[in-house]
């Protein structure tokens, strides 16, 4: 995870698509021309004249200084330090249903929050909405950019279309230990002290959609050796079960 230089104030983070095709230096100065970053930064936020934010994208991040900005959507910085982006372990696909909209924005929000570093994207039998197409990938990407800007995890994961799950199932067949988050599981405690003595660098997750799984697709995850675990003594709708379980997961392990 990228950590500011100055931790004792709020450092602003802002997604730069083309960030990796240049080339900076520590101590540089800099004037980019991006009216869009220029918006954000001096007509929406305004800020001033040595105030310190990060610039981010895939790849990498860069801590600037701001020195000033012209009239042009210009914008003038001090390159403070730059990192590549670090992706956090144990690599983890998940897999997730298409849920109500809502429901599904929030979740995807919060897999970015939480640091996931893959999204495959799910049809089940209980599935109660078409896929959006394009227009609602490129919102899912706005929305997990979003995420990345809040919490400062700069490596995005990748997003991936909808497949049926049988067809999802057998793609992640590899060396994964595959878990579902169900309230008929294993206890969360011991089931993540044993992955954790066992030392497991690659994990698939898959949460059910509204209404769960049917029974024909938990055998299918049975028949895949995927292992059911209990987050909590309750039943969580999928976007609560998204945060309870990868927040254990990246704290635990």
């Amino acid at each position: 995870m990228n950590k500011s230089i100055d931790s004792e104030k709020h450092q602003f983070a802002f997604y730069w698509q083309e960030l990796s095709e240049k080339l900076f230096k520590k101590d540089e100065i800099v004037t980019l021309k991006n009216p869009e970053l220029f918006h954000r930064l001096f007509n929406v936020l305004r800020l001033n004249a040595e105030e310190k934010c990060i610039f981010f994208d895939e790849h990498k991040s860069i801590e600037v200084t701001i020195k000033g900005f012209d009239k042009k959507n210009m914008i003038i910085f001090l390159v403070d330090a730059i990192k590549e982006n670090v992706r956090l372990t144990p690599a983890i696909t998940f897999l997730l249903p298409l849920l109500k909209r809502e429901a599904f924005e929030q979740a995807i929000y919060s897999l970015v929050e939480l640091g996931v570093n893959k999204i495959e994207l799910v049809i089940t039998e209980k599935s109660q909405r078409k896929w959006g197409g394009a227009q609602e990938l490129d919102r899912l990407k706005r929305i997990m950019i979003a995420a990345a800007e809040q919490s400062k995890n700069f490596s995005l994961p990748g997003l991936y279309e909808p497949k049926e799950i049988s067809i999802a199932l057998t793609d992640n067949n590899k060396d994964l230990r595959k878990i579902f988050f169900d309230s008929q599981g294993l206890p969360a405690y011991t089931f993540f002290k044993d992955l954790k003595q066992e030392d497991c660098q690659k994990l698939m997750i898959l949460v059910g959609p509204e209404g769960d799984l049917t029974n024909s697709e938990k055998n299918l995850l049975h028949q895949n050796n995927i292992l059911f675990c209990r987050l909590t003594p309750t039943i969580l709708r999928a976007q609560q079960a998204v945060v309870v379980g990868m927040g254990l997961l990246r704290t635990l392990l």
